[in-house]
């Protein structure tokens, strides 16, 4: 008997949630239409990366329409918000903790960055795809099944600053590419990891298991 294999992807978040009472993140934190917001959601750990992005940010003090925001809460918290003192202080870094409207902040920010160690199918990188952001991601993981390198984001390698440096600065310098990558991603997530294809590919995997047990 040759074994066979399928591979279903996990359902990504509900795509309404995004548009459902959305909130100008721009207008809350006082920031202008002119500013690059690079966004990050996750658990703030060492696991997640963010001792390697407060390093990055650091590089970027001078660069003061580079808004950087960071939601999540976790045992690094405290150390990120002691290195980027001076950078919140002057309304460039925004460590915002644990918020329950994370997919209803996205629309208005321009690129999400995930600097993570490893990681299986990133839910934060879906999310942020929904709401029409580029992607810069660590090369681990399930996360090249979302981000095309080039496409709908840029992938750096695992604890790579200098490439995430590198990246950070390209794309907020190119608002054109941000804009046509965040489309990419949009569509990508909405073909991909369409709900209704996925449901269709459970129904068939479980009736052709029944099929097989009679």
């Amino acid at each position: 008997c040759r074994k066979k294999s399928i591979r279903i992807y996990n359902y990504p978040p509900d795509v309404n949630e995004i548009n459902k009472n959305p909130l100008n993140i721009r207008e809350e934190l006082g920031l202008n239409n002119s500013d690059i917001i690079f966004v990050s959601v996750a658990r703030i750990t060492k696991d997640k990366g963010y001792h390697l992005l407060d390093d990055v940010i650091l590089n970027f003090k001078n660069n003061n329409n580079f808004k950087f925001i960071i939601i999540g809460d976790g045992d690094y918290l405290p150390t990120m918000k002691s290195k980027l003192k001076i950078q919140i202080e002057n309304k460039q870094v925004f460590l915002l903790g644990f918020r329950k409207n994370v997919s209803q902040l996205l629309k208005n920010c321009n690129v999400f960055i995930l600097p993570t160690l490893h990681e299986t199918l990133s839910v934060a990188l879906l999310e942020a795809s929904q709401a029409g952001l580029a992607l810069l991601a660590s090369n681990t993981g399930g996360i090249p099944e979302i981000i095309e390198n080039g496409f709908n984001g840029y992938l750096f390698e695992t604890s790579n600053t200098s490439e995430m440096i590198e990246k950070i600065n390209f794309l907020g310098n190119n608002k054109f590419i941000i804009r046509n990558m965040g489309l990419n991603a949009k569509n990508k997530v909405k073909n991909k990891f369409n709900p209704k294809i996925i449901t269709n590919q459970l129904e068939m995997l479980y009736s052709n298991l029944l099929k097989n047990e009679q």
